[in-house]
């Protein structure tokens, strides 16, 4: 090798051993300007707040009451005097149905009645016969003109005919009553509305066998609408009758109605871990005007609020094993405050442990420790 090809490889030498070094000694620098240079972090004030917690609910419009309408009797249907949108009012008649196959089967049970009657009848003269019997042989019998099997025979004659008496007795009790249940069935054939309400459905024509199984109308009552929610667990110790709240149908957004809550069931569903609360959304005549059963909506709940509470952002909080803490900013530093929580409102949480006014980190806090210069984000 040249002369000059020696130096030049010792000057490449020398620069790369400078320059890896320059790049330790640059890493090093970096990361000493990372530990202890000023971070920059954002902060809202702990102050006193106004807290509140509500629920949201999903639920369905129903009518307070709802009935399927179907006669007490099998029958064919004669005549609708009811439709779909139809207003009635209690004792309204709905719908009747054919009375030719009754009126047949009344005059089978008159029938029956009669024949139980006759049969009384023959029964009573069997029995006075017998007895008549049985009490002129006895004074034969006792000359010994009669024998005792006779008169055995006589006595049996009478205990069958008293006993065929009584069977004919009890026939007619069960004739009289099929006959009145019959009488009453009869009436059955006109079927009323059994409160004020409007027909919802119609699901028979005029010539459709119908039974009790087979309803023929929906009928729903009048006046005010409910709306049944499922309230989580976490929920109902807050939940009271008599509490109000605010509902938005989805059909009419701009528009909220007020409702009352009517009824919490006593007991938590097992398998959804909720519990049934029926909202009384809107008395009769007061504000429903556009709404209907069936309509679905949100329903809003205040479950719990506070005045005056110390209160930071839940993005400031900081979750430790030995506690919950927060960083705050005092004299351009960042310090660490342990926090107790006293509750929890959706953003904001209610504190103890933080002086009121103290600039508290909400961003930038994840990886700060204590001591470190801190500086505050522009707000623009």
């Amino acid at each position: 090798m040249s002369r000059h090809a020696c130096a030049a490889a010792l000057c490449v030498l020398a620069f790369s051993c400078r320059g890896a070094e320059g790049g330790r000694d640059g890493k090093k620098a970096k990361k000493a300007g990372g530990m202890h240079g000023v971070r920059v972090v954002s902060v809202e004030k702990a102050e006193e707040r106004r807290l509140e917690r509500r629920g949201f609910y999903r639920g369905e419009l129903r009518a307070e009451k709802v009935v399927e309408v179907a006669p007490d009797v099998q029958g064919r249907i004669k005549k609708l005097h009811a439709d779909m949108g139809s207003e009635v009012k209690k004792g309204d008649l709905l719908l009747e149905l054919d009375r030719l196959e009754m009126n047949q089967l009344v005059n089978e049970g008159k029938a029956r009645v009669d024949v139980a009657a006759a049969s009384i009848s023959q029964a009573e003269v069997a029995l006075e016969k017998a007895l008549a019997d049985l009490e002129r042989n006895k004074p034969l019998a006792a000359k010994g003109l009669v024998t005792p099997a006779e008169m055995d025979n006589l006595e049996s004659a009478a205990a069958a005919a008293a006993s065929a008496r009584e069977v004919a007795k009890a026939s007619q009790v069960q004739a009289n009553a099929s006959y009145k249940n019959l009488l009453v069935t009869k009436k059955n054939l006109k079927v009323r509305a059994p409160f004020d309400g409007v027909v919802a459905r119609r699901y028979l024509n005029e010539g459709a066998m119908a039974s009790p199984s087979t309803p023929v109308f929906q009928l729903h009552a009048s006046g005010n609408l409910f709306m049944r929610i499922a309230v989580p667990e976490k929920d109902v110790p807050f939940v009271q009758e008599s509490m109000t709240g605010s509902l938005v149908l989805d059909a009419l957004p701009s528009r909220t109605f007020a409702f009352i809550v009517e009824l919490v069931s006593p007991v938590i569903e097992p398998t959804t871990r909720t519990c049934t609360v029926d909202l009384l959304v809107t008395p009769a005549g007061e504000g429903g005007v556009g709404i209907k059963p069936g309509m679905t909506g949100q329903a809003s709940l205040l479950l719990d609020q506070v005045d005056g509470a110390l209160s930071i952002p839940r993005d400031a909080l900081l979750r430790r094993d030995e506690g919950s803490v927060v960083f705050v900013v005092a004299s351009g530093k960042a310090e660490e405050v342990a926090v107790e929580i006293k509750g929890e409102f959706g953003d904001w949480l209610w504190v103890s442990g933080v002086e009121e006014g103290a600039e508290v980190v909400v961003k930038g806090q994840l990886d700060l420790e204590p001591g470190v210069p801190v500086t505050l984000a522009s707000m623009e």
